[in-house]
């Protein structure tokens, strides 16, 4: 499991977003945290812009998927995404989380 983390630049969008990874079973839980402001340094200054946060949670394997319909649905503004493991997690949670999720087809051999 990984947590994507993606900002955009207003609740329309950052709602819009969410639905489609919900309804594609992309992600089974998505947090929207409102009202954010990011500072960056751009064209020798510091700016602030507000942004919604999105934390994304979702399989390892359907990441590129996840980037390739966010690109979809915002494609005007630059995608400000990137995803961490989730390497500790309570089990009722994870077992919560990968519920609805979609399924390859193709068998993942382990290492082991």
């Amino acid at each position: 499991m990984i947590m994507i983390h993606l900002t955009v630049e207003d609740a329309e969008k950052a709602r819009e977003i969410t639905d489609q990874l919900l309804i594609q079973r992309l992600s089974n839980h998505v947090e929207i945290i409102e009202k954010g402001f990011s500072r960056m340094w751009q064209n020798g200054k510091i700016i602030t812009q507000e942004c919604f946060l999105l934390l994304i949670k979702t399989k390892a394997l359907l990441y590129l998927q996840v980037e390739n319909l966010i690109r979809r649905l915002h494609p005007e503004g630059t995608t400000k995404m990137f995803s961490v493991p989730i390497t500790q997690i309570d089990q009722d949670y994870f077992n919560d989380l990968r519920k609805g999720l979609q399924h390859y087809t193709h068998e993942i051999i382990s290492a082991n």
